[in-house]
């Protein structure tokens, strides 16, 4: 720990019609949506004017308390948040930023952490802290803990083969179980990050020889799992991702996975995007193999989310610079 400097920031009630999405800041950009359960949830982020924010809601998104936090001059953000109970929690970003706090939100205490934080989250009474930047000096990896990321001495993973993690983000799918990914790589622990297995997944456009990248997976366990890529096709696998079968995937054309989520081995939804830049929020009832438009997201650009359950889910994004979280029933 750096400093303790503890912010009480500027706090506002940020309120908007039931169903509409609901304005946080003027002239930034979302890093991170992370919620509790339907009602307690958090949104981070940037300001342009050089500032970080973190907006808390009770009532499932219907208002949002903010708090801006000044970021000492950097051009950062944060990009992760999580609350291991009610009451502590962390917020991570660029820049090696950090924040904790001990009552649910009302101080942040600012912090170090280990590196540029990509992604935080916690779940099964496991966390999970993703690290990576270009700097030489900081570390790559993924450091998993149980009870505070920012006073472990751990990180910088390495794979059977002595390769260093390095993913874009990582689903933690049950206490023991972890899956990250990068455009071309899975990486596996089966215990709670002590190692990591690496698979190359080696897959190509059709008829070409240049690499058809990952956007997104989502593991419903830790041997079935979904895969989409940036031509819009989707696979799944039986085996944690060693063999993956492409999916027909009926009402998936002309458009790319941004965010994916099963409830169960049929059950799912999708954040996606067309190629007019067009977005909306799919659903399918039969493992991936159909999907139906579940709701068309006309203005802006959306690209963080959560979901909780069939009922409870919340996109975040930009309306003509904008920051806005919208409520949604994914199921």
């Amino acid at each position: 720990m750096k400093s303790l400097w503890t912010y009480l920031g500027l706090a506002l009630i940020l309120t908007g019609c039931s169903g509409s999405p609901k304005h946080i800041v003027d002239s930034g950009e979302i890093g991170a949506i992370s919620f509790r359960d339907e009602k307690h949830g958090w949104a981070v982020g940037h300001t342009f004017d050089k500032k970080l924010f973190l907006a808390s809601t009770e009532d499932g998104g219907g208002h949002w308390k903010l708090t801006q936090v000044d970021a000492g001059g950097q051009d950062g953000s944060l990009f992760g948040i999580a609350f291991r109970d009610e009451k502590n929690g962390w917020a991570v970003g660029s820049h090696r930023l950090a924040f904790s706090t001990s009552d649910g939100g009302q101080n942040w205490t600012k912090m170090e952490a280990l590196g540029d934080a990509k992604a935080l989250h916690y779940k099964a009474s496991t966390g999970c802290l993703v690290l990576g930047s270009t700097g030489f000096a900081h570390t790559h990896g993924i450091l998993v803990f149980e009870e505070d990321p920012l006073k472990s001495t751990g990180g910088g993973s390495q794979s059977d083969r002595g390769r260093i993690i390095d993913p874009w983000d990582v689903q933690i799918v049950d206490g023991e179980n972890l899956i990250g990914f990068d455009s071309t790589t899975l990486y596996r622990s089966s215990d709670k990050g002590k190692s990591w297995k690496v698979i190359e997944l080696n897959e190509s456009l059709q008829n070409s020889s240049v690499v058809n990248a990952v956007n997104r997976v989502y593991f419903d366990t830790p041997e079935h799992g979904w895969l989409a890529y940036d031509d819009g096709t989707l696979s799944t696998t039986n085996d944690g991702g060693i063999t993956r079968t492409p999916l027909n995937a009926l009402g998936l054309e002309g458009r790319k996975i941004w965010r994916l989520h099963f409830f169960d081995s049929t059950t799912g939804v999708a954040l996606t995007r067309a190629e007019n830049g067009k977005q909306f929020i799919l659903t399918t009832l039969d493992g991936g193999k159909s999907w139906k438009n579940k709701l068309t997201l006309d203005e802006g650009e959306w690209d963080r989310w959560d979901v909780v359950d069939k009922t409870h889910a919340w996109v975040g994004g930009r309306i003509q610079g904008k920051v806005y979280v919208k409520a949604f029933k994914p199921g």
